[in-house]
């Protein structure tokens, strides 16, 4: 196995799971992984395929695998570059992210800050610095700590627009979460209308992120008491979540 063995199951396992492919993208990923510990490098490239592995199990909603391979990623990167290298940092924000889905608040924010302290100090950043400061806005949030919230997640959307802008309109929901959670109902409708029309053109009616800020939407409407397309919303979301991952899937729960 080589060098190009790997990126090329990388790169396949990219393209299965952009199309829906899970299964597809896990076997890719697995003979990636398979071919990085036959090389025997320094770690860093087994590192980089077990945080992708650990990013397919989040958004899968295998969390014990999730943990175990973010963990074994850290492990082996710090093992290769040290406990005060930056490369670490992708497998800190993604078990902060882990954490943050588990509600294990305390040690998302502690991870999360681990890859914030590692990423400033450092010359390169990378998307993992917007990854951690959604992390910790996402924690402000869930407790109630809206201004720290709304800086943090505008903090990760510069972030991400730097270095790597894929997460970032799915970011902007998050923080219309935080303007809708305040009571900022027009805010936070404007914002989530905008985020719909954007993944619409980018992705398709039916893409995931789309799906997911349509749940938001969804719960603004409600409370205001526009039941009928809150409804609608409702639907459509949990007809494109079924169809992605199955009707067992942990994020189906939000659209209810």
């Amino acid at each position: 196995a080589d060098c190009g063995d790997v990126m090329r199951h990388r790169s396949l396992a990219g393209r299965a799971r952009a199309q829906g492919n899970f299964g597809g993208a896990e076997k890719e990923l697995r003979s990636a992984l398979l071919a990085a510990e036959t090389r025997q490098r320094d770690g860093t490239e087994m590192g980089a395929v077990l945080n992708q592995l650990m990013s397919l199990y989040l958004e899968l909603g295998r969390f014990g695998e999730a943990e175990s391979t973010g963990r074994r990623a850290l492990a082996v990167l710090e093992k290769a570059q040290g406990g005060g290298d930056p490369s670490i940092a992708s497998a800190l924000s993604g078990i902060a992210a882990l954490y943050r889905e588990q509600a294990r608040y305390g040690e998302a924010e502690t991870l999360a800050n681990r890859a914030v302290l590692l990423l400033t100090q450092s010359v390169a950043h990378s998307s993992a610095l917007g990854g951690a400061f959604a992390v910790l806005g996402g924690v402000a949030r869930e407790r109630g700590r809206y201004v720290d919230a709304e800086r943090l997640l505008e903090r990760s959307n510069v972030e991400f627009a730097a270095n790597g802008g894929e997460h970032r309109l799915l970011n902007v929901s998050a923080l219309a979460a935080v303007y809708r959670e305040q009571g900022r109902y027009a805010v936070a409708e404007s914002v989530y209308r905008e985020i719909m029309r954007a993944l619409e053109k980018s992705e398709g009616r039916r893409s995931l992120s789309r799906a997911r800020t349509a749940i938001g939407l969804s719960m603004l409407l409600h409370e205001r008491g526009d039941y009928a397309e809150a409804a609608a919303l409702l639907g459509e979301a949990r007809q494109t979540l079924e169809s992605t991952y199955g009707a067992d899937h942990y994020m189906l729960a939000w659209a209810l």
